[in-house]
């Protein structure tokens, strides 16, 4: 996931885990931004942005086609600032389930939200599955419990719930 690190106006080190930039977020780091750390902010911004459309091109219609509650598997591999031992060094195989559109709401009700919060997160998520992103939960042999989080639909691999199962059952497989 990308990393945006910069100095705040009101803290002197922030940082943001971004897969993708909405206007939200946008507005915030650009409001945010102390005037020195302006232009780095713009350019993270821009390198996030060119990302995404490189993904957006890459995206087979298979892949375009992964919906709501759907499965998929992809194949994380270190970038440097991990570190994985043994047979982890390869790659770890992420397996993931798109939540559908009720438990994006009901998970973010149970993580506190009011309803118009959660209408508003839902909305943000919405906005980014038309540019190819899936809002989800993934799991590995790193987190056999699941993460939450948004994949790009051009690194998934489709996979039926039958598959998926069969991979919790054996403990996230890689």
């Amino acid at each position: 996931m990308p990393v945006i690190q910069y100095e705040a106006k009101t803290h002197p080190l922030m940082v943001v885990d971004a897969e993708y930039i909405d206007q939200v977020t946008e507005q915030l780091l650009l409001t945010t931004a102390t005037e020195a750390a302006l232009p780095k902010v713009r350019e993270a911004i821009q390198q996030i942005r060119g990302r995404e459309r490189r993904y957006q091109l890459a995206a087979t219609a298979e892949q375009q086609a992964i919906g709501w509650g759907d499965c998929f598997r992809y194949t994380w591999k270190p970038d440097g600032r991990h570190i994985l031992a043994g047979s982890l060094a390869e790659g770890v195989t992420i397996y993931g389930q798109v939540m559908t559109r009720a438990e994006v709401r009901h998970s973010e009700l149970a993580a506190g939200a009011s309803h118009d919060e959660a209408q508003a997160a839902l909305r943000r998520i919405m906005h980014a599955y038309g540019r190819g992103w899936r809002h989800g939960r993934c799991y590995s042999v790193i987190e056999p419990d699941g993460e939450s989080g948004d994949t790009h639909v051009a690194v998934m691999t489709p996979i039926t719930a039958g598959e998926f199962e069969a991979a919790r059952a054996a403990g996230w497989p890689t």
